[in-house]
């Protein structure tokens, strides 16, 4: 079992301590949530502890052959790579099988080339040697899994979402001692989240991970670790089991200091009627006087609660129509024929795999385009996935006064926006901070803030849950039921759907839709969709139509019922087989049988050891990794097997 620890490791940015000698021991096996509010240091910590950025003091103590894996929430790559190039840069396998591609590749025009021959049976041996054949297998199928399917594909021309999803992969491929994942579950889908869940649920090392998804943290960890004030402190158990402790500690902390409090006045009098320290006793009561005025000093200050007390003006008995609603977008169906009349109260969450067209469906009303009616009262407020438009040049305060002003606000909303800003805890002198120095978490919060000050009735929420801390959440979740006017969400995250709509809109990916109360039996429909990725290419060179009516795209492709047909096509064609695979192919029903032949014996020897359980346990753990590179390379052999029959 290796361990890393952590000693007394501090940092601060400008005025504020993220992380005060703070100390921390994870064993191998030990699945742990980060939490606490945005802003507060979490994702710096795991920065610290990946070696991306330093500490101002302290310790990591590992072993020298302790590996870490981390996942950030901005993915950062060279403006060239491919999705493979970008996995297999991440690690000594992927570097060793690039380098054999690359002689490959040479040695295919210069075959006589006795050098280059030599360079080949060196790389041969090293591929061999570290089983590179089942790393690339094993990448494969998590980029299909995560439903990444264009290793060609340049990470600057794929989607935010996509490139955090093969980030993913490469983070999860190298199989580490530890696993650092900063929201891993932002921008997946629901059939996603749930495959990631059984992936971390079985991961043989250490993890920790930053999520908002209570869902995907109850499913995963075992700790809770929060990050206050600096500090950490380890709870034990699920999310709720945390919620449960924290809530009895923050009593007890609060008996504690009323007592400490009461005490102190009682002192502070005695100090007041001019006590001398005349004798040992009165001197030994002056210090724990003066001891008791610094521990009170120096607590923490209550805590500020996030208020969400916003008004909307009021929405008539019309809300959102929709009549035989049907559009096209991207070369695809999106809606067939939707009629609803949406009314105030309701609040729909719009779920689906990604790419069947949700935010699509969103910017369409927001649009009101043909198919689609307001009441004349209606007044929308559209919170973006992406929200582009957060000027990172401005102040906190300055950018809520461009947005009253643009809207106008009254000199009343004008002069009430520094309190609206503490309301959302960014304290007075906090409010002239440049946006570009606020956290992820920070940055939704005051782009929430700039939606709800303008008092919309219907609002428009894409991905509202991405970014913000759980807390944030809870209190959003309670806005949201108490809303008197109409809401539109997307999302994925099931616990905070579950909590607030009253109807799922389910989008599928042939343009089909169904209304379902139920999120989890909505939620098991998405399951079983898997739609066509989209990716930033196709999106951005892609013409949206959005006529109201069921319109023939332009490349070649007619509709056929549901189903998109190319009327070019004239058969599946398989793909030209690489040099690699070949010789990958030529090897690997006989790795196959030597695998098959080590379990056999595994097997016979774990009859053999019935009464030495740790014995048993030693052998179990090696059968367990076996039977996993079994499955891949048979995985692998299926994959390759209809290009050699």
């Amino acid at each position: 079992m290796k361990t890393i620890e952590l000693q007394y490791i501090s940092k601060q940015y400008s005025e504020k301590k993220l992380l005060d000698e703070v100390d921390l021991v994870i064993s191998t096996g030990q699945k742990v949530a980060l939490v606490g509010h945005n802003g507060t240091g979490k994702s710096t910590l795991l920065k610290i502890i990946s070696g991306e950025e330093p500490m101002d003091s302290g310790d990591i103590i590992k072993p020298n052959d302790y590996t870490i894996s981390y996942l950030s929430q901005n993915v950062a790559f060279s403006s060239d790579e491919t999705v493979r190039e970008f996995v297999l840069n991440g690690s000594k396998k992927g570097r060793i099988l690039q380098s054999y591609e690359a002689i490959t590749k040479s040695l295919e025009t210069d075959p006589n080339n006795s050098d280059l021959v030599t360079k080949f049976q060196n790389a041969e041996s090293l591929i061999i040697k570290y089983d590179v054949w089942s790393y690339e297998a094993e990448m494969k199928r998590l980029l299909s899994n995560l439903g990444v399917l264009a290793e060609d594909k340049k990470l600057k021309d794929l989607s935010g979402g996509q490139q955090k999803r093969v980030a993913l992969v490469r983070a999860l491929l190298n199989k580490s001692d530890l696993l650092l994942l900063d929201e891993p579950s932002n921008h997946l889908d629901i059939r996603a989240i749930t495959w990631l869940e059984e992936y971390l649920k079985a991961y043989q090392g250490a993890l920790i991970m930053i999520t908002h998804d209570r869902y995907f943290l109850d499913q995963v960890v075992q700790h809770i670790l929060l990050l206050e004030n600096g500090k950490l402190t380890l709870f034990n158990g699920n999310y709720q089991s945390y919620l449960n402790q924290k809530n009895d500690l923050e009593e007890k902390n609060a008996l504690l200091e009323h007592k400490q409090k009461q005490l102190f006045k009682k002192e502070q009098d005695w100090m007041r009627q001019g006590a001398k320290a005349r004798s040992t006793k009165q001197q030994a009561r002056i210090e724990r006087f003066n001891t008791l005025k610094d521990t009170i000093d120096n607590q923490p200050s209550a805590k500020k609660k996030l208020s969400l007390d916003f008004s909307s003006d009021r929405l008539g008995k019309k809300g959102i129509v929709f009549e035989n609603f049907s559009y096209n977008a991207y070369g695809k169906p999106i809606m067939a024929d939707l009629t609803r009349s949406v009314k105030k109260g309701e609040r729909i969450g719009i779920i689906g795999t990604n790419g069947v067209g949700k935010t699509s469906l969103l910017t369409a009303i927001f649009k009101e385009k043909p198919g689609i009616t307001s009441g004349e009262t209606v007044k929308m407020g559209y919170y973006r996935q992406h929200h582009q438009d957060l000027p990172e040049d401005l102040s906190l305060l300055d950018y809520l006064k461009k947005v009253g002003y643009d809207k106008k606000a009254t000199t009343e909303e004008i002069n009430s926006i520094p309190e609206l800003l503490e309301r959302f805890l960014f304290k007075r002198e906090m409010q002239h901070t440049l946006i570009n120095r606020l956290s992820g978490g920070e940055q939704k919060r005051l782009y929430l803030i700039s939606i709800l000050m303008l008092k919309p009735n219907v609002l428009l929420l894409d991905e509202p849950t991405n970014d913000l801390d759980i807390e944030t959440l809870t209190i959003l979740e309670t806005y949201l039921r108490e809303f008197p006017g109409i809401v539109f969400v997307v999302s994925h995250d099931r616990y905070f759907l579950e909590q607030v709509v009253t109807d799922n809109l389910v989008m599928t990916s042939d343009g089909a839709h169904l209304f379902v109360s139920n999120t989890k039996d909505a939620t098991a429909m998405i399951i079983a969709d898997t739609p066509e990725p989209v990716d930033k290419t196709t999106k951005d060179n892609a013409v949206e139509v959005l006529d109201g009516s069921s319109s023939k795209s332009s490349d070649s492709k007619i509709q056929n019922g549901s189903k998109s047909v190319d009327q070019n096509a004239t058969g599946t064609s398989k793909r030209k087989i690489s040099y690699n695979e070949k010789r990958e192919w030529e090897t690997l029903e006989a790795r196959i049988e030597a695998i098959e032949a080590k379990i056999s014996t595994l097997d016979e020897q774990m009859i053999d050891f019935q009464t030495d359980f740790e014995k048993q346990m030693s052998l179990g753990e090696t059968r367990k990794e076996l039977s996993t590179q079994l499955d891949q390379l048979m995985a692998r052999w299926e994959e390759l097997a209809p290009y050699f029959e």
